[in-house]
């Protein structure tokens, strides 16, 4: 959490961002993905660093955060998902009156 927001980064290599959805329902942040390759036949692998198949991860997240302002980038592999606190329970400083 940074600056009235949560901040998430999802390592995922290999995928293309049409490959993932995020979804927020219910308190529950949901990045979920599918990854293929094409494999020439007849090819064998010494080693394979990249899996290919489906994921999902869920993360639970208070009602502190506004679900309509969550946005996500990908880039270089990279899945940054960011909720913004809602203004009402971000901390603030109350004036003292003098009398």
């Amino acid at each position: 959490e940074l600056d009235g927001a949560l901040n998430v980064r999802f390592e995922l290599a290999g995928f293309n961002v049409d490959d993932l959805e995020v979804t927020l329902e219910d308190g529950l942040l949901k990045v979920s993905g599918s990854r293929s390759f094409d494999v020439p036949e007849g090819a064998e692998f010494h080693r394979q660093e990249l899996s290919r198949g489906a994921f999902s991860r869920t993360l639970r997240v208070t009602d502190a955060y506004d679900a309509q302002s969550v946005t996500a980038s990908f880039a270089n592999g990279l899945l940054d998902v960011t909720l913004e606190k809602r203004p009402e329970v971000m901390p603030r400083t109350i004036e003292i009156e003098a009398r």
